[in-house]
Parts: structure tokens; sequence; C-alpha cells
């Protein structure tokens, strides 16, 4: 099983590196949060995730609300395609601007 971690990279991204799940997402989120509040604005790179189940989206969803309420643009890059997969079926693919 793989660990969950989070950190800044040298671009200045929110780097998700390991496994989100179920049973870690609320880690995720809680440190997701303090880093959205230390930066201007906010890129989540995705790319090191090696496994997400669809609490990764609901994640991402709540990530995207939180800069939301402290007025700073969100974006994500490198996006796993089961997660772009499953903004397709709930039709959130414009909103997390999934092509």
């Amino acid at each position: 099983m793989s660990e969950f971690s989070v950190q800044i990279t040298d671009e200045g991204d929110i780097a998700m590196n390991g496994e989100i799940n179920s049973a870690n997402v609320m880690l995720a989120y809680q440190a997701g949060i303090k880093l959205i509040s230390t930066l201007p604005a906010i890129t989540i790179d995705l790319a090191k995730l090696t496994r997400v189940d669809s609490s990764c989206l609901a994640l991402l969803t709540l990530l995207m609300r939180v800069a939301k309420r402290q007025s700073k643009a969100i974006k994500f890059k490198n996006m796993p395609k089961y997660i772009t997969d499953l903004c397709g079926v709930y039709g959130l693919d414009t909103v997390f601007s999934v092509k």
C-alpha cells in the first residue's frame, strides 16, 4: 500500500504523491487546506499519484471550494485518467476543464 504525501514543488505547485483513497482522503484534505492558505495562486499537480478512487474527485471538488472561498484561482494538472473519466460521468468535465 502506498502512502500519501503532499509538498510544494520548486515551481510553487502543490504536488500530491502516492495514493488517495477513502482511508486517507481526510488527511489529504487537511494538508491541501493548509497549503492553499499559504499560496497566492493554486496549481495542484497530480502526476505522482499512484492510485486513486472516487474519493479523490470529492477531494478535488472540496479543495476547489476552499480556494474559491479564499478568492484564489485553482488549476489541476496531470489529472489521472480515472478521475477525468469520472468527471465526464458526473458532468464535471467543464468544472475541471477536462478535455
